[in-house]
């Protein structure tokens, strides 16, 4: 009796199993081609090969900068990073295209791009005061530029943009620097190949 117990408890344990395996298949199986499973695990180690370093190297950065902003008391706050958020919605629409299909197109969404907004935030923040941009430097990039701007564009608003544009590319290359010098100060713990 207490055999025949035990193995319809034993029964009932393995269906349950297969019921939970069929259930949660997701979480093993990635795709079903012609009867033969592709596994998650196949595909984790596919994209580790492919983008695997790239994906660790911005992680790696973006904690870097993280603990930055930690450490000079960096905030950035909800009303900020929304308020990008509308700058680039706004954008995207005067271009005639929707900010929810342009972050589908690209694998994004909403709270990832707000996460970049974030990092981007921070990373004016911890240098943007160390960026100056001269007179002599905007007339230097309108020179070399001015067959690239449109005829009858507003001379004042022509010297706004390449302002912006110098002080973006001088942001770029400070926070490159200081990326670089992080990284070799940092204790970085490699624990897949690179």
């Amino acid at each position: 009796m207490i055999i025949k117990k035990n193995k319809q408890s034993l029964l009932l344990l393995i269906l349950i199993f297969l019921g939970m395996l069929y259930y949660f298949k997701g979480i093993f199986v990635a795709a079903i081609v012609n009867g033969k499973p592709i596994s998650r695990l196949r595909v984790i180690k596919e994209l580790e090969i492919q983008a695997g370093k790239k994906v660790l190297d911005t992680l790696i950065t973006e904690s870097l900068v993280k603990d930055a902003a930690k450490k000079q008391n960096i905030t950035i706050t909800d009303s900020e990073l929304n308020d990008e958020l509308q700058k680039i919605e706004k954008s995207l629409l005067a271009q005639k295209q929707d900010l929810n299909e342009a972050l589908k197109a690209q694998g994004l969404t909403r709270e990832s791009l707000k996460e970049q907004i974030k990092i981007q935030k921070i990373i004016e923040k911890l240098f943007a005061k160390d960026i100056k941009v001269s007179g002599k430097e905007v007339q230097d990039f309108i020179e070399k530029n001015k067959t690239s701007i449109p005829e009858g564009e507003n001379e004042s608003s022509i010297k706004k943009q390449a302002q912006m544009q110098l002080a973006q590319e001088k942001l770029s290359q400070k926070f490159q620097s200081w990326i670089t010098d992080q990284r070799t100060k940092s204790n970085i713990i490699y624990f897949m190949e690179q």
